[in-house]
């Protein structure tokens, strides 16, 4: 749909020029003014209408290579995420300003699943963190697992309960819920950061 309208506008944008290449070299003709207005309003155009479209989240998880900066897609419980790209991975912010990776276990299979030890270093590499038990919570309100599908069932979270640090919690992708881990087993992660 998009090439579509851009054809149009560029269709459009030429028959309204009329450039010569006389008037384009010594500017004396409007023509140049309007050739170069045309495609400052087409970039303008193109720029507003990918900022201002939004997808369903379910397609956008599906759909890779739609999947451009300022994509933003809404979820059935009508939040809106946006793609962004922040220090050293693309991401979807939510709507509390946290960006969450993708499942590095998808992106690098041969280097995952890790235990949370390394899964943390991963992410302070990248310049971000794991994601808090409390992360988890608001991201799950926000239909969070609609804009990113899990390949795994338990993600790693930097939280562990008062009474029992040895043990982090990990975050069930099946259902959203938590259960206790013992720090060395491997699990899928995400990063975050804001």
């Amino acid at each position: 749909m998009k090439t579509k309208q851009i054809l149009a506008l560029t269709v459009m944008i030429f028959s309204m020029s009329s450039v010569s290449a006389e008037s384009d070299c010594h500017g004396q003709a409007p023509g140049p003014i309007l050739y170069k207005h045309g495609f400052l309003a087409l970039a303008k155009h193109m720029a507003r209408s990918q900022s201002s479209e939004i997808i369903p989240c379910t397609r956008a998880s599906k759909n890779m290579g739609e999947r451009q900066v300022g994509l933003k897609c809404r979820t059935s419980k009508g939040v809106i995420f946006e793609f962004v790209s922040v220090y050293s991975f693309p991401g979807w912010k939510g709507p509390d300003g946290v960006v969450w990776s993708e499942d590095f276990c998808v992106e690098f299979p041969e280097g995952c699943p890790l235990d949370q030890s390394a899964a943390k270093n991963v992410c302070k590499g990248l310049r971000a963190r794991l994601p808090t038990q409390a992360d988890f919570v608001r991201a799950e309100s926000n239909g969070f697992r609609e804009v990113l599908p899990s390949k795994h069932q338990w993600y790693w979270t930097s939280s562990s309960p008062s009474f029992l640090s040895k043990k982090p919690y990990v975050f069930d992708a099946n259902d959203g819920t938590f259960a206790l881990k013992v720090r060395r087993v491997e699990e899928g992660f995400r990063c975050v950061t804001r």
